[in-house]
């Protein structure tokens, strides 16, 4: 029988990413602080005894601004023509 993180790793190792089932915890619990809640309450749902366990999780701070997505570009960017068209 698979394991419910089986496919997950799959994905992992398929595409290089580093990221597991903790990432998924570590976003729930940004997202939850996120949306207003208390820093007690994510820790009791988390299942933490410490605090600072918690506080590990809380990655508001690093949350990307719309400049910073805007920046992300895929694949090569091509050389434009004179007339603006992309050349070939």
């Amino acid at each position: 029988m698979e394991d419910g993180a089986a496919p997950l790793r799959g994905c992992r190792d398929w595409w290089g990413i580093g990221f597991g089932c903790n990432s998924f915890r570590t976003t729930c619990g940004t997202n939850f602080l996120s949306n207003g809640s208390d820093l007690e309450t994510c820790q009791m749902l988390m299942g933490h005894t410490d605090s600072r366990a918690t506080k590990l999780c809380d990655r508001r701070a690093l949350q990307p601004t719309l400049a910073d997505i805007e920046r992300i570009r895929y694949g090569r960017v091509q050389a434009r023509a004179d007339n603006g068209s992309a050349a070939s």
